[in-house]
């Protein structure tokens, strides 16, 4: 269970930075809110069909990451799975905008560790900070950001290859690593 002064922190934090962030004059802010993402149908057939291919069941579950969960009550099982940070905002039209900015999953290298213990991470201000480009992400999107997670009940081996095809999907913008070979070295190229 996460502690509410745990929370606090980073609700603080991210608060602070968030009104930072959008006290900016206009021309500054609208420069400062551009994001590159890579939309490419090649991959989306491509990685879809491989994701296809592992029968996960995704059963998609989600919370906005500033409402204090409770992890524990939210995630009863003790299952890995994948979870993605969505930057959405309240008012949509016709299901968007929402933007995959950062895909991950538990139980990497057969660690066992549970979906809830690898999402409960994110919860800690300083474990975020360590991830630089999630960071700057949600300390300017903070009050629009979203979790939504999966339990799958597949071999982590195949888990970490569905991770992959969802990189390869979504090409997540706050992701470095766990991309497919070829997406990599033409990261690296640019």
């Amino acid at each position: 269970m996460i502690k509410t002064k745990t929370f606090d922190l980073l609700d603080a934090e991210y608060t602070r930075e968030v009104v930072d962030y959008l006290s900016l004059d206009d021309k500054l802010r609208f420069k400062n809110s551009e994001e590159t993402f890579i939309l490419d149908p090649n991959y989306w057939e491509k990685y879809y069909r491989i994701i296809d291919s592992y029968n996960c069941n995704f059963d998609w579950q989600e919370f906005k990451f500033d409402s204090r969960p409770d992890l524990n009550s939210i995630i009863t099982s003790n299952d890995i799975g994948v979870y993605m940070f969505i930057i959405k905002p309240k008012n949509l039209i016709y299901g968007n905008p929402g933007y995959i900015i950062y895909v991950g999953i538990s139980g990497e290298k057969g660690s066992n560790r549970p979906l809830k213990d690898r999402i409960g991470d994110y919860l800690n201000y300083n474990n975020i900070n360590k991830r630089k480009k999630l960071h700057r992400l949600l300390s300017k999107y903070y009050g629009e950001a979203h979790v939504a997670y999966s339990l799958v009940q597949i071999p982590w081996q195949d888990l970490e290859k569905v991770e992959e095809a969802l990189h390869g999907f979504f090409m997540p913008i706050a992701n470095d690593r766990d991309f497919p070979v070829g997406i990599k070295s033409i990261k690296k190229s640019f």
